[in-house]
């Protein structure tokens, strides 16, 4: 018998970046294009390390067991897709379209159709590089709600902050290597 396959376990921590895209053609073949487009935003260093993301649950039934039967089986049920909301820093007094402010502009009016854009396995700091062909991403179809101002806490470690509701509107495509 062969020894079985050992992956490399590959640490996470500070190496999710998350995207906001607005349009995608073919949710299994995502474009350089698309996902750089300018109307694109990497919010990765806007998001809360708290985030996330996207879970899924598969509800489960039990089937009717017939007369002759002495077991009884399980079917796997609907899907549910969600995500936690959008929880972005933001500067209350910083001018329109600088950073302080970007995440801010792009969902306070809320009514955003597009997609999430997780990339796992890369550096999320703010010299991460946009994507690339090759890279894999998860995609997430949603809509993003109205975002709302307020801050983390009352206390002295309190930092200003918005929350936009998010609804996943289709189902997601796992882990898909963007093409040129």
């Amino acid at each position: 018998m062969a020894a079985p396959d050992k992956p490399q376990l590959q640490i996470a921590n500070g190496k999710d970046s998350w995207f906001w895209v607005p349009a995608i053609a073919t949710i299994t073949a995502p474009t350089v294009a698309e996902m750089t487009a300018g109307t694109s935003l990497n919010i990765s260093c806007y998001l809360f390390s708290d985030f996330e993301g996207v879970t899924g649950s598969t509800g489960k039934v039990t089937l009717p067991r017939l007369l002759c039967e002495v077991a009884q089986y399980e079917s796997n049920d609907v899907t549910t897709y969600s995500s936690t909301d959008l929880d972005f820093a933001f500067s209350p007094q910083a001018a329109a379209a600088t950073v302080g402010k970007k995440a801010w502009d792009k969902f306070k009016a809320g009514g955003l159709d597009g997609f999430l854009a997780r990339r796992q396995g890369v550096t999320a700091d703010q010299a991460t590089p946009e994507p690339v062909a090759g890279q894999f991403f998860d995609l997430i179809p949603t809509n993003i709600g109205a975002a709302i101002p307020g801050k983390t806490s009352t206390g002295s470690d309190g930092v200003y902050r918005a929350t936009a509701p998010v609804a996943v509107t289709g189902k997601p495509a796992w882990n898909v290597a963007i093409v040129t």
